[in-house]
């Protein structure tokens, strides 16, 4: 680097008094403006407060996973052994179970939760950037470097490109990992650079790579770091390069061994990370996505962030890919084009402007794992593929600040206002951005209104289902189904939109379809049997039960719909056999403890079916048809004192059961107490003639 500053002769020159003013002024400054940041960070991004959660994988993850909602062996197994959806995360969901012991499942907790780390994330970028200032720009006024690292935290905090990472429940990933390894790089940075001393180095090497671990456990989206410290060596550390031996010498043989531990994990995290991918399907075949568009892709990918970051509209969650898109498409040819003037501008002007190229190198390491090479999932690009990436440009844009501020008046003016327009203009872009993530239909609706995709009817379809609004639904999913037709998922879930219309046989074909698509998927067999079922085509039904649990044996739907399937044939030993299978993997479903209580009551064994009772009314002790039926069970084996308690508990939770105010009163007057039945014959009388009047019927409760 070439710039110059003299502001240290301006300083000297007005005596010690100025320079004391200035060193305090300095002093403020690193305290408020980190400060300002995170205050600033924390307001733009508020609205996610008032967020729920959203059906964009927030349901799989969140909302239906009780797996982290506690800290038991069970729970902490969990956490750090699952791949669940492709992902290996056990800090993530770490953070997740503090969430649930704070908040249960209100989903403001969780949003806060993603906020305080983004603006923790603000706070550690500003120290990063400062530092890595006063490295490339020695002798400069501290009070300048401080107002630059803290405009460059603001542009990469506030900008709307974050807020996918943020408003995103699920994304926690993305700001938990970003914060240890900010610390991992900010720790690197105090190690090569303050301390002189082997023993200090060494131990600041360790936090920075015990930090870098955490990062990966949190996500392994930082996996390219190692090669982004070497960068960092040759400059602005200057530890690498730049003469003889300076690549491989004694000194540089050092610099190469502090990576030892940062590449071990880095090869360990993205091994499992493949294993995590490969274990769901993640990843395209090249027959289905070759060379070539993997080659267009990764063009098309590297000048996106770029021009998003510079014009941030339009952002959507998913960017599908176009049907058109190929390595010969204008926009792909205009995206190589541009990749190869940066890197040639950039390579060109290195010795004049070592920055742009250091931060031009940084940009494509960070965004290599999610260029598609390896392709998984139906995006082209993603808004949260950039929050590591695109730090780069805030620096860089922090660098070119600080060398314009010495221009004429006119210009400083510019350099202030310009910045100052530029927080406003992103922070009410980011605001409006993160209102959009306010609920699963707005979100959607959104991404249609912008960018239709095929994935934005399918949510937008299966959330209306599961509101109940069937015609919308199926209008959606059929849209889906048109633009993509090779999609399992979504013949899938129409099919069930059609079934819930009575739609049967149609409903019949989609699910066929999805299974000539995806045949080893348990989810579209099972349902394919109870709409099999539904039409008493029972022979077929029980074959595809049969195929969905020999795909996933612990499957507790499959069991209890094949359980269902033969009670009706009558195969009540096959029945029980399945719904035992059932509750030994969830023992918490009281349905089939309900069920496997009934079958005994009919076989006779009214002691075993007590025995499963007195289970459904400890896992539904609010439920007074649960409590009724034990006790009726354990009047019918002479058990009065404890039916009479079970039947009270029934009136407790209802008044007007008229069933248990009739078995109370049975029980009574077995008990000789004539007085207390009778009020319970007579108030059952009057709850069903009341009924009768109504228009209503009595109790059936099972």
């Amino acid at each position: 680097m070439t710039w110059h500053n003299d502001a240290v002769v301006k300083t000297a020159s007005l005596g010690p008094a100025y320079g004391l003013l200035m060193s305090r002024t300095a002093k403020i400054a690193s305290y408020l403006i980190p400060g300002l940041v995170a205050l600033i960070t924390f307001v733009v991004f508020s609205p996610a407060l008032r967020n729920g959660f959203v059906n964009w994988d927030d349901l799989e993850n969140i909302v239906e996973n009780p797996n982290f909602r506690g800290f038991s062996w069970s729970h902490l197994r969990w956490m750090f052994t699952t791949l669940h959806m492709g992902h290996y995360q056990p800090l993530s969901w770490l953070t997740f179970s503090f969430d649930y012991q704070l908040w249960g499942m209100n989903p403001f907790g969780y949003h806060l939760t993603n906020i305080i780390l983004h603006s923790a994330n603000a706070v550690v970028f500003y120290l990063v950037t400062l530092r890595l200032l006063a490295i490339a720009l020695p002798f400069s006024n501290t009070a300048a470097l401080n107002l630059a690292a803290g405009f460059s935290a603001l542009i990469f905090a506030i900008h709307p490109l974050r807020v996918e990472s943020v408003a995103w429940a699920t994304e926690r990933r993305d700001v938990l990992s970003g914060l240890f390894l900010l610390l991992t790089v900010l720790s690197y940075l105090k190690a090569v650079v303050t301390e002189t001393n082997k023993t200090g180095r060494r131990r600041w090497i360790a936090v920075s790579a015990m930090l870098y671990v955490l990062s990966l456990l949190s996500k392994a989206s930082g996996m390219t770091l190692p090669v982004v410290l070497l960068v960092l060596d040759v400059y602005p550390l200057r530890r690498l390069g730049g003469g003889k031996g300076r690549w491989f010498g004694a000194d540089a043989r050092r610099v190469w061994l502090e990576k030892l531990p940062f590449f071990i994990a880095a090869t360990a995290a993205g091994a499992v990370a493949i294993a995590a991918q490969q274990k769901i399907g993640g990843f395209a075949s090249m027959e289905s996505h070759d060379l070539m568009d993997r080659i267009a892709q990764v063009s098309y990918g590297i000048t996106f962030y770029v021009l998003k970051t510079l014009l941030p509209t339009d952002l959507v969650p998913l960017y599908e890919f176009p049907s058109d898109f190929s390595l010969f498409n204008w926009r792909v040819i205009l995206s190589v084009i541009v990749f190869l003037m940066f890197s040639l501008g950039l390579f060109v002007a290195r010795h004049r402007w070592p920055a742009g190229l250091t931060c031009w190198i940084v940009y494509l390491l960070l965004l290599a794992p999610f260029l598609g090479v390896a392709q998984n999932g139906p995006q082209l690009v993603a808004d949260r593929y950039s929050y590591l990436s695109c730090m780069v440009w805030a620096i860089l844009l922090a660098t070119v600040l600080f060398r314009l501020r010495r221009l004429n008046t006119f210009s400083t003016i510019l350099l202030i206002g310009i910045p100052l327009f530029t927080v406003f203009a992103l922070s009410v872009l980011t605001w409006k951005q993160t209102e959009i993530w306010h609920d699963t239909e707005r979100l959607w609706n959104h991404a249609l209104a912008v960018r239709p995709s095929s994935v934005a009817y399918f949510h937008l379809g299966r959330s209306m289902a599961q509101r109940g609004d069937l015609a919308e639904a199926d209008k959606h999913l059929r849209r889906a189904a048109e633009i993509n037709p090779k999609s399992d998922i979504i013949q899938s879930n129409l099919a069930l939109v059609l079934a819930r219309q009575g739609n049967l046989a149609e409903a019949t074909k989609h699910f066929h379809r999805a299974l000539e698509i995806n045949p080893k998927d348990p989810a579209t067999l099972n349902n394919m049997g109870i709409t099999l079922a539904q039409q008493g085509r029972l022979d077929e039904a029980i074959q595809h039960f049969q195929r969905s649990l020999e795909l996933k044996p612990n499957d507790v739907s499959g069991h209890t719909n094949m359980a269902n399937l033969l009670l009706n044939r009558g195969d009540v030993d096959g029945a029980t056999k399945h719904l035992q299978a059932a509750i030994k993997i969830d023992p918490a479903d009281a349905d089939n403890h309900n069920s496997l209580a009934m079958i005994s009551a009919q076989r006779g064994n009214l002691r075993e079916a007590a025995t499963y009772l007195r289970r459904v009314v400890e896992l539904k002790p609010s439920d007074a048809g649960a409590a009724n039926n034990l006790a009726v069970t354990l009047a019918k084996q002479g058990q009065l004192g404890e039916a009479a308690e079970h039947f009270e508990a029934a009136l407790r939770i209802d008044p007007n059961f008229a069933e248990a105010h009739a078995g109370l009163a049975r029980v009574l007057a077995a008990q000789q107490k004539p007085e207390e039945a009778t009020r319970h014959y007579k108030e059952a009388l009057r709850i069903l003639k009341a009924q009768q009047r109504t228009g209503g019927s009595g109790d059936s409760r099972q």
